[in-house]
């Protein structure tokens, strides 16, 4: 009779991933909340109470993810073919001005079309930036890290100067335009709640997006632009081209996300919205490795932790201020939880004699990295 070995039952390294990370988090906050003086399990039932105790709590945490789940495929994606668009920020928020002006001015009309309108328009405007930064990446070899990033407060305080100035809600005293039209708004999906139909627009992104990246030659070349541009032109690829279309659609998913803001929830742009947004986008695309997937994990758990921090201040009285901190400091162990790893081995090695792999050369090391994303 043949005999079978039992094959060891393991969690998916996925899983083992969250776990760990979810664990630190409960010891992290534990330790600070019992140094503060206060109760982890007051703290941890008052954090249950304000994301996970109801289908308006629930709601909450979902809206509040959904514009961090469009803004952080924009910075995947164009991380992933090898361009660093940091002017996500002001596209974003470029877009969300844009979207409110189509939104009051284009209109009333059937209410789906406009919508539609709000979020093309939104996407246009930050896609259009993003394409004059790939252009002078391109063609002047300007590095678009540093003209990514200055753009931000051009293009911040161009949208700040349209809401002050040309499109500005004379009924207010700040620079805030004006509401947009009711066929522009999206219809609430659970009532009393600021989450809306436009979950479906974020799903479908994410679908047509997954099947790009993880299932077509378009997501294979783009890639092979992120491992290396000598390959990429070797296999016949137009690098140019190719680059501009990356940045092009990183910033046009950053537009779509302040439009999506814009027709969801905040029914107008003002000066000073969602500031910080489109650089917590950057940071999920990092923590999520550039996968379409983790990014929607991701984004949901990133929204849930600021959540919780708020209701932790309500029922227990730490600052949320402080319960960020340790957000902060999660994340970042996070997203060097690679070279970590590694740093951890070579340690063991080097010390404990034990048969671990040992850490690998900076270059090997970054070399995977880049080709395990």
């Amino acid at each position: 009779m043949p005999s079978f070995e039992p094959v060891p039952f393991r969690l998916p390294a996925g899983l083992v991933e969250v776990l760990a990370t979810f664990g630190i988090i409960a010891v992290i906050g534990a330790v600070t909340l019992s140094i503060m003086g206060a109760s982890p399990v007051a703290a941890g039932l008052a954090a249950f109470h304000g994301t996970l105790d109801g289908t308006y709590e629930i709601a909450g945490v979902v809206a509040l993810s959904l514009p961090l789940i469009i803004v952080g495929f924009g910075a995947s994606i164009c991380f992933k073919g090898g361009y660093y668009n940091l002017g996500l920020e002001s596209q974003l928020i470029l877009g969300a001005a844009a979207g409110s002006i189509a939104g009051y001015y284009a209109g009333p009309l059937w209410s789906p079309f406009q919508i539609t309108l709000v979020l093309v328009c939104g996407g246009l405007a930050g896609a259009v930036v993003a394409a004059v930064i790939a252009w002078l990446r391109v063609h002047l070899n300007v590095d678009e890290v540093v003209s990514s990033l200055l753009s931000n407060y051009i293009v911040i305080l161009f949208a700040i100067f349209l809401a002050t100035y040309p499109f500005r809600d004379e009924s207010r005293f700040n620079g805030a335009m004006h509401r947009i039209l009711p066929s522009a708004r999206m219809p609430t999906m659970i009532s009393g709640t600021e989450l809306t139909w436009g979950v479906l627009v974020v799903v479908a992104v994410s679908l047509v997006l997954f099947w790009i990246f993880h299932r077509s030659k378009l997501g294979q070349d783009w890639a092979l632009m992120g491992r290396s541009v000598t390959v990429a032109r070797s296999a016949g690829i137009d690098v140019k081209k190719f680059g501009m279309m990356i940045m092009t659609s990183s910033g046009f998913l950053a537009g779509l996300a302040g439009a999506f803001m814009i027709s969801a929830t905040q029914h107008r742009y003002f000066a000073n919205l969602a500031l910080g947004l489109g650089f917590d986008g950057i940071l999920i695309g990092m923590i999520a490795r550039y996968r379409i997937p983790a990014v929607v994990f991701w984004a949901l758990a990133y929204s849930w932790m600021l959540l919780a921090a708020d209701g932790i201040e309500q029922e227990v009285g730490i600052p949320s201020e402080f319960a960020q901190v340790v957000i902060a400091i999660v994340i970042l162990g996070v997203a060097v939880r690679i070279g970590l790893l590694q740093w951890v081995r070579g340690w063991r090695q080097r010390w404990f004699k034990s048969s671990g792999t040992g850490s690998l050369p900076a270059m090997r090391m970054f070399s995977a990295n880049r080709e395990g994303r």
